[in-house]
């Protein structure tokens, strides 16, 4: 065999056997895992530390996040992860999302969700839980066409009083992260123990105090729950837009009678304080991302930084043992990995809510069938709640007796709306579908007709509904379109 064919098969097995600088190599690679599992682990107290395990990308974290920190003054850099929609319920104003925060919250919903609100669209989910309760409901649950109880799922939740907002509760990801570094500790002393080698202890314990105190930086916290606090209730709602399934609802805490938060002022309703309640997020100031301003971030970031390529060019020095150190990166960067994407509970990011309840309705969750009837059975309860995001999910012309719907007073109406909500309801359960459901099959022709007839007899009908629901004279001019039978969206 020629000398260079041998020399290459010794060049290879020594690699395997005694890998050299593949450790320094790993180390600028991955930045991106790192920076998430900062995101999602950061921003609790400095003492104890924030546990982000030591492993591979660091130093290439480290070269970003200095970047950022002299050009931008961030150190959360990663984009929201779902597009989300914010919308004030009390003004209508809405606004993109640019809290990486927010996004996540609203991205794991289907991880921390109620099971009453998963009841409302996972079937499966009901009939694992629900088979006992319900065997004495022989019908079976209706499902849209994409296999869900309700079109939109509308659920309304409260901030806790007995946890403070901007806090995150420890939970098991993140006390993870001390028994992770304390496996790597046990496996960078097994060198030390059989060979006397103690250079990768040294690399390990160094590599584990920077990454933990690069993770421990005061702006994490500033930077993560920018946004004011307050003791008054503000209705916000969560949603990715127009087809969403979901909508989630963050009010202020209602811990007296219904609607005790909401005072009347000249006959608009306001929000009053709540007093002795711990302050609240305000998550629509919370969603515009801004920046915040801390002059030390600059030089803490430079000078971790500078110590992080100074454990690279050591790291670059260890000749022998190499596969001690390759574990432990490998076991940090897998745990960062799964800290970085693994779901978790609302309190342990900071936002403790939790699922409203009142004694006159229960848990506040609006499903329904239909998306116009989830949002119509909201306004209902909440004045101008429904209003504000019907603009998002039917933002063109609405049907006549959707209009009538919503043109009625919501109090001297009330019994208009029941009357025309429950017509919608019987018409569609019976097979009267119109408007968009007919369109392209002669649904034109059908709905023209329908509003011919209903012109010839609108006298007539009008008063008949009028006596039988004693509805408000408001509404009577609309009502023969009601009785014509079309469906909400």
């Amino acid at each position: 065999m020629p000398r260079s064919y041998q020399k290459s098969s010794e060049e290879f097995a020594d690699q395997w056997i005694r890998p050299n600088d593949i450790f320094s190599v790993l180390l600028i690679l991955g930045g991106d895992v790192i920076q998430l599992a900062c995101a999602a682990m950061a921003g609790g107290t400095s003492i104890p530390p924030n546990p982000v395990t030591f492993s591979f990308g660091w130093v290439a974290y480290a070269v970003s996040a200095l970047l950022s920190a002299i050009g931008e003054n961030r150190l959360i850099t990663c984009q929201p992860e779902v597009p989300l929609l914010v919308i004030n319920l009390d003004s209508g104003y809405r606004r993109s999302n640019r809290s990486w925060l927010l996004g996540r919250l609203v991205k794991t919903y289907e991880y921390w969700m109620p099971d009453e609100v998963r009841d409302k669209v996972n079937p499966s989910a009901q009939k694992r839980r629900g088979d006992t309760e319900q065997n004495h409901d022989p019908t079976p649950p209706v499902l849209t066409s994409a296999g869900h109880l309700s079109a939109l799922c509308i659920a309304v939740y409260e901030w806790r009083e007995d946890l403070e907002a901007a806090a995150p509760r420890r939970d098991l990801a993140w006390w993870s992260g001390y028994f992770v570094s304390l496996i790597q500790l046990v496996v960078a002393v097994i060198p030390l123990s059989l060979f006397g080698d103690w250079a990768i202890l040294l690399a390990t314990v160094a590599g584990t105090i920077l990454s933990y105190s690069s993770a421990s930086l005061p702006q994490w916290r500033e930077e993560k729950w920018k946004a004011r606090k307050s003791n008054k209730a503000k209705p916000v709602a969560l949603t990715e837009g127009n087809g969403a399934l979901h909508v989630i609802i963050i009010n202020g805490i209602e811990n007296m009678p219904d609607n005790s938060l909401e005072t009347k002022l000249n006959g608009d309703i306001v929000n009053k304080p709540i007093d002795g309640v711990k302050d609240m997020l305000d998550l629509e100031d919370l969603a515009a991302g801004r920046a915040s301003v801390m002059p030390s971030t600059r030089y803490l970031t430079l000078a971790l930084s500078i110590l992080w390529l100074v454990l690279l060019v050591t790291c670059t020095g260890i000749q022998s043992h190499t596969w001690y150190l390759l574990a432990v990166g490998g076991i940090g960067i897998l745990h960062n990995i799964i800290v970085a994407a693994v779901p978790r509970q609302p309190e342990a990011m900071g936002i403790p809510i939790r699922l409203k309840e009142t004694k006159s309705s229960g848990k506040e969750i609006y499903a329904e069938f239909k998306v116009m009837w989830s949002l119509m059975e909201l306004e209902s309860k909440h004045k101008g709640w429904g209003k504000a995001l019907r603009d998002e999910f039917f933002p063109g012309q609405l049907r006549e007796d959707e209009k009538t719907w919503w043109d009625c007073d919501a109090e001297r109406g009330k019994d208009t709306r029941k009357t025309i909500l429950d017509k919608l309801r019987a018409d569609y359960k019976s097979g009267k579908k119109g408007g968009s459901e007919q369109q392209g099959t002669g649904g034109g022709k059908d709905r023209g007709r329908r509003e011919d007839e209903g012109k010839e007899r609108k006298s007539g009908e009008a008063r008949g509904l009028a006596q039988a629901s004693q509805v408000h004279p408001s509404c009577l001019n609309e009502i023969p379109l009601v009785a014509t039978g079309q469906a909400a969206l």
